[in-house]
């Protein structure tokens, strides 16, 4: 009786299940600056085994990255680092598990750990600004290098005081060669120079502003004109545009009693960079072909393409027909002319 009590005893010993381990975990400050590797401690705990050797951890950085942590081998306290790097600056949720696995009865903890991640400096430098007043330009404004090795043009937003009153965003790209650059978009009115304000934001908080000059100066005579002619029983005037719409020649090409109206072409004739107006009489005018300056309206050439009692207008257009660098005038006969082209040289004036 007393053998068969002892092995009943001895067999529900055997049966009953060992007691499992207990993990506890606490989370420690964790700080750093994005973009900058940290090397740290996230968490510490203890463990009711003897030893910390059948302990593993994870860590979540709260950015979307997790890794393995690293326990150092010792007794039943421990500590947790771990590597990464934060490519933005904030509060992630830092989140670190410990598990107990076998040979130790199975456990698991995890704690959350305060974390600042610090915005890398920014360092900006103004770039000098030239444009022509009264046309669109698009330049750049600002250089400037993030301490964070992470950081993209997204990360950023800017706005350009332009010192004439107006400001606007402006637009962030990498800069060829490290680094990004600022371009704005403006339209001076007036030739000047005017102080230019630069101010970049990173999206962590961060902040940069750099100054620079604007020099404004009045354009040089276009390589390109829009020419106005005159309707018939109108004024012949001529007007010429340039392609920003500036209005910079208006002038009376014939005598005001011509009523035959005016018909233009434009063209760099005289080989001086600069677009000039090639005017003819229209409907029933006679065969009077003019070349003005596009610089200041003078009077360049005047020639009669067609000779005789002609009185049918003349239609007139411009091209380097010959490849000398200059415009050649082209003109043909209007209606009730016989059907002639001719082509007069631009340098030489020769047909």
């Amino acid at each position: 009786m007393i053998r068969r009590a002892i092995a009943v005893f001895a067999l529900l010993c055997a049966a009953a299940p060992a007691a499992f381990a207990s993990v506890t975990v606490t989370g420690r400050s964790v700080t750093g600056t994005e973009g900058t590797e940290l090397n740290v401690t996230v968490a510490s705990g203890s463990t009711s085994e003897k030893t910390n050797a059948c302990l593993n951890a994870t860590i979540d950085w709260g950015d979307g990255a997790t890794s393995m942590g690293t326990i150092l081998p010792g007794g039943s306290s421990f500590t947790v680092r771990g590597s990464h790097t934060y490519a933005m600056a904030g509060h992630p949720d830092l989140v670190t598990t410990v598990r107990a696995t076998s040979p130790c009865s199975p456990a698991t903890a995890s704690a959350h750990s305060p974390v600042t991640i610090n915005d890398a400096p920014l360092t900006a430098t103004g770039a000098p600004v030239a444009a022509y007043a009264r046309y669109r330009a698009t330049v750049v404004v600002a250089t400037f290098t993030d301490g964070n090795s992470l950081a993209k043009a997204g990360d950023f937003t800017a706005t350009v005081d332009w010192g004439d009153g107006t400001s606007g965003p402006a637009t962030i790209a990498t800069r060829p060669g490290g680094g990004f650059q600022v371009t704005g978009r403006t339209t001076y009115k007036t030739p000047d120079t005017y102080p230019v304000s630069v101010a970049i934001n990173d999206a962590g908080g961060a902040t940069a502003t750099a100054t620079t000059t604007a020099t404004i100066s009045a354009a040089p005579p276009p390589a390109h004109l829009l020419g106005v002619g005159a309707a018939p029983d109108r004024d012949p005037l001529v007007r010429a545009f340039a392609p920003n719409g500036d209005l910079l020649l208006n002038f009376r090409a014939y005598p005001k009693r011509m009523t035959s109206g005016v018909r233009v072409a434009t063209g760099d004739v005289n080989g001086d960079g600069a677009a000039d107006v090639i005017t003819a009489p229209g409907s029933k005018g006679r065969a009077v072909v003019q070349v003005f300056s596009g610089i200041d309206g003078h009077r360049l050439r005047r020639f009669r393409a067609f000779v005789g009692r002609f009185h049918a207008g003349v239609y007139v257009a411009a091209g380097d027909v010959d490849g000398d660098g200059h415009t050649d005038i082209v003109v043909g006969a209007g209606e009730g002319g016989r059907p002639i082209v001719r082509v007069f040289s631009g340098a030489t004036g020769a047909r």
